[in-house]
């Protein structure tokens, strides 16, 4: 049996298990002298747990030097000392030098004169209660703020279809102030038309069983009386466990009269696509048509609706529509623009020239959502400018050839002019020297007749006074017969006789190898024998002098057509400088040390009396072709020269 404690011992032990519970509080305990606000008693909570010192409640707990003074807050000690009743308050304590807001709890302690002398005061730490009490209020200030400014009708009712709450834009579309719809039903305020209240009470009924419903279209009747064309959508929500429902109406005026003016501009854009010449398509990025205009449906050769929805593999060949759409995966690609020429056959069959212009397209997100196709049919204006090129060809062909002719008869007017002077100067020239030359020349014979016993030397001298007298009276012919050219007596004439009898008339050393290729059956030609074999000699002898070191003569005789026979006389000789060929057969003009350059210029101007031609090639160290086209005679001219020389 355990020994009873002495009634000094029980109040000891009492108190220190008193002291241990209240040390063991988690938060601020103590007793406060009211006179002097000094703490008698506390526990470690009270101090931060730090060691315990001898304070006051106003230092402690608010690291003041007084006192409150009941300005800012509530001081307990002074509103007990006046009631002498029990005092919760709210303060900020300081708890290791950090604010943190408290509910203190302040008991008054009697003394034998019933007055206030001490207290016992505990505070309890609400800073995460008060925040979170701050943030519920700012949530519901802030949500109210979005119901109240929302810019859609926003509506709360009950069950029954009796309006709660509105907020501005509720009474905007409505007209109604929040007062006078609140309490009210919306199924007897008159603010739908009567045909539309048995929709809007199955819709609440849905409500009814937790169900969303809408967007669903209602036709709002305003206080003014101005119908409203509504969105209204509505959500079951539990407030305070009780079931309501949040309506959301939007004014679909606008929208309305946008899909009003959409769909006008869409039917204005179908007939502008439609009334368009050109045929036109869309598709979509599956390659298939989603829709075209009417001219596409007359190329393709059938209507808009079989088109629609089908893809180009439907509609024409294998070969064809792999073409049309390896076309449209490269414009998928890269999207953009892309451009191409095609030959299409219509429905008809007949195949066309088409410019294809097409484009990517984007939707509301800014992604590629198909194609649409401009075809531009330019068989016609091909055709035209076909037409139009070969016309442009031809009168520059017609130009070309009439200011040739202009140019040649210019040339030839100023060539005649100066042929003209020239032939004067030449037979003057010629006639003048003609006679000294004459007697030069009888003197040189009577000193060979007088001098039997010539000296070697004189006699070399007197040979080469007769080689040059010789050279003379050859320059003297060529300038009489360029002053006074010879009227030509003109019968038929064999070509290839006429070549080869020029060629007998030249001497041709032994170092040039001569080739003739000639013609067999060369039709003759009307012409001045002895002029024909004055133009064959001039050129073979050129021919002969091109070539001081040897060389290859080739002379060659063919038909060119019908009319014409083409003679041509080469040589591999020394070739005429390029900057010389346009002179070579101008009056005078030579580039031989002896000789006064007349004798290319009357083989051309006989050439051309016999109504031929004569051209030069050369390059210059490989030698020179003389080519002269003659008109020769048809066979049925012929027959007839033969009959005229029988007769």
């Amino acid at each position: 049996m355990e020994k009873a404690l002495k009634p000094s011992d029980r109040i000891k032990e009492q108190n220190d298990l008193l002291n241990r519970a209240i040390e063991a509080l988690d938060y601020p305990f103590c007793v406060i002298d009211t006179n002097n606000y000094q703490i008698l008693f506390s526990n470690s909570a009270a101090h931060g747990g730090k060691p315990k010192v001898n304070s006051t409640c106003y230092a402690l707990n608010h690291k003041a030097a007084a006192p409150c003074d009941g300005k800012d807050h509530l001081c307990p000690l002074a509103e007990i000392k006046r009631t002498k009743k029990p005092v919760v308050v709210m303060h900020t304590h300081y708890v290791n030098h950090e604010p943190r807001i408290v509910e203190v709890h302040v008991f008054p302690i009697l003394d034998e004169k019933n007055h206030v002398s001490r207290v016992i005061e505990y505070s309890l730490d609400i800073t995460e209660r008060k925040q979170a009490e701050l943030e519920l209020k700012d949530s519901e200030e802030r949500l109210k703020i979005l119901f109240e400014y929302a810019p859609d009708a926003y509506y709360l009712s009950d069950l029954k279809g009796n309006l709660i709450d509105g907020n501005k834009a509720a009474e905007k579309l409505t007209g109604y102030k929040r007062e006078e719809l609140i309490g009210k039903s919306f199924l007897k305020l008159g603010l739908l038309p009567k045909s539309q209240v048995p929709k809007a009470a199955k819709l609440l009924a849905k409500n009814v069983c937790g169900m969303s419903t809408g967007p669903d279209e209602f036709i709002l009747i305003h206080k003014s009386g101005v119908r409203i064309p509504t969105e209204i959508t509505t959500y079951p929500v539990k407030i305070k466990n009780k079931t309501h429902v949040l309506g959301i109406a939007r004014d679909r005026s606008e929208a309305k009269q946008a899909e009003g003016r959409l769909k006008a501009q869409k039917r204005f854009l179908e007939t502008l696509i439609d009334t368009m010449p050109n045929p036109i398509f869309y598709k979509n990025p599956a390659g298939e048509y989603t829709g075209c205009n009417k001219a596409f449906e007359e190329i393709r050769g059938m209507p808009r609706k079989e088109i629609i929805g089908r893809t180009v593999c439907d509609l024409v060949p294998k070969d064809v529509a792999d073409r049309y759409l390896e076309k449209d995966k490269e414009l998928f690609r890269n999207p953009g623009r892309q451009m191409y020429t095609w030959q299409v056959r219509q429905g008809s069959g007949e195949i066309r020239e088409v410019i294809f212009n097409k484009a990517t397209f984007l939707d509301s997100e800014g992604k590629v959502s198909g194609l649409i196709g401009v075809m531009s049919d330019i068989t016609n204006l091909k055709r035209a400018e076909e037409k139009l090129v070969k016309h442009a060809h031809h009168m520059e062909e017609l130009v070309a050839a009439r200011t040739k002719e202009l140019q040649d008869a210019h040339e030839k007017l100023i060539r005649k002019e100066r042929l003209t002077v020239l032939g004067q100067l030449a037979g003057s020239v010629g006639h003048d020297l003609r006679t000294p030359l004459g007697a030069i020349k009888n003197s040189t014979y009577f000193l060979k007749m007088a001098l039997e016993d010539q000296d070697p030397e004189i006699k070399e001298m007197l040979g080469i006074i007769d080689k040059e007298i010789s050279t003379a009276e050859g320059i003297i012919s060529e300038l009489l017969d360029f002053a006074r050219p010879k009227s030509s007596e003109k019968k038929m004439v064999d070509i290839n006789e006429a070549v080869e009898d020029a060629l007998s008339r030249v001497q041709v050393p032994a170092e040039i190898r001569v080739e003739k290729h000639l013609q067999n059956d060369l039709p003759a030609i009307l012409a001045d024998s002895i002029q024909l074999g004055q133009i064959f000699t001039n050129i073979i002898q050129n021919a002969v002098q091109a070539m001081p070191k040897g060389g290859r003569m080739t002379m060659k005789t063919t038909s060119v057509d019908e009319s014409h026979a083409l003679i041509s006389i080469s040589d591999t000789g020394i070739g005429i400088p390029e900057e010389n060929l346009g002179k070579l057969f101008e009056p005078l003009f030579t580039t031989k040390a002896k000789g006064v350059g007349l004798g290319l210029a009357i083989v051309k101007s006989l050439v051309e009396q016999h109504g031929g031609t004569i051209q030069v090639e050369s390059q210059e160290g490989e030698g020179s072709t003389f080519a002269i086209s003659l008109p020769v005679l048809t066979t049925e001219q012929q027959n007839e020269k033969t009959l005229g020389c029988k007769k």
